[in-house]
């Protein structure tokens, strides 16, 4: 494979096409990253010694009889109200995730389909591929879940052991310190072991969605059939595979590099954020063109018969002949 060529080709098609940078800043911004939040608190206790002006330590006045016991209210009633509220807010950063993800899975298929339609000699605009995308929105949607399982998994196990941490609080009591120190080591040990294991089920898994979804947009192919297939492109191909990853890691490397300072600089300058949401936008998409015209290459595509161009505007019949 002629890999200066693939470059440089994918730079031409992004670049005269703008349209498949807007469809690159849907995806950049909506499957970057995620963000969570958590909350502090302190525990206090009825019987708090203070000091007065002279030094000595004053004793909190009794409270009334008729006050609410606050250690009952804690356990009865604050634990499920927070538990509650924890679990709404889990569901609804749930539901807005799906949201984001299904967006973000059909502006993927449509940067795979507007530089399919390109490189078919047919017209291609950003309602075209976003039309591509989402006709494919629910299938690509089901190969990114599939990729995200890993992930998923191993929240729920830590939020479980989380949630397991503070519903034993008390029973720690009645442990020595050796044997506290003992139990949770093992368990961070077999927390970390757990996350090394999904970090490297992930990165399989990511590396095989990047052929399975080009196969459920260039090919038709189902959820499970797209990964087999794209396991198959890609093990038949793993070494110009590898060749193109480690060139993308090479340029994502150096323009990390280079945008250290401009990039700090724009991130603290509101006025300049759609400059850098856009250049985020174009490595976005100058990668995916990558991919796609790599995928084309290796599935014999490329050298399919050209489609007749799109035209712009609707060209009129021909006029029928004078009898």
């Amino acid at each position: 494979m002629d890999y200066q060529s693939l470059l440089r080709r994918a730079w031409d098609i992004v670049w005269n096409n703008k349209h498949l940078i807007a469809l690159g800043v849907i995806v950049a911004l909506l499957s970057g990253g995620n963000g969570g939040g958590g909350g502090s608190g302190f525990r206090g206790s009825g019987d708090f010694d203070g000091f007065n002006q002279e030094g000595e330590t004053e004793r909190m006045p009794d409270l009334p009889e008729n006050f609410p016991d606050l250690e009952a209210l804690r356990d009865e009633s604050a634990v499920p109200i927070i538990a509650a509220v924890i679990i709404a807010l889990l569901c609804v950063a749930i539901v807005i995730g799906l949201v984001f993800l299904y967006i973000a899975s059909v502006a993927n298929g449509g940067l795979i389909g507007g530089v399919n339609a390109i490189e078919s000699g047919r017209q291609s605009s950003f309602g075209i591929a976003w039309g591509m995308g989402w006709e494919k929105g629910v299938t690509l949607f089901l190969i990114a879940l599939v990729q995200a399982i890993p992930g998923l998994t191993f929240l729920l196990v830590i939020l479980g052991v989380g949630i397991g941490f503070v519903m034993n609080l008390d029973s720690l009591e009645n442990l020595s310190p050796e044997m506290i120190f003992a139990q949770y080591t093992g368990l961070v040990i077999v927390v970390i072991a757990l996350g090394c294991l999904v970090g490297l089920v992930s990165l399989v898994l990511e590396a095989l969605k990047l052929f399975a979804d080009r196969s459920a947009m260039l090919k038709g192919t189902g959820v499970f059939e797209s990964y087999s297939g794209g396991w198959a492109t890609l093990r038949a191909h793993i070494g110009e595979a590898l060749v193109v990853f480690l060139i993308q890691i090479g340029i994502q490397i150096v323009l990390g590099l280079l945008m250290i300072v401009p990039g700090i600089i724009m991130a603290l300058c509101c006025l300049l954020w759609p400059v850098l949401i856009a250049i985020s936008g174009l490595i976005e998409s100058y990668f995916s063109t990558v991919w796609t015209l790599a995928y084309r290459r290796w599935t014999g595509m490329e050298d399919a018969p050209k489609g007749e161009p799109i035209p712009s505007e609707p060209v009129p019949p021909e006029p029928l002949p004078a009898v």
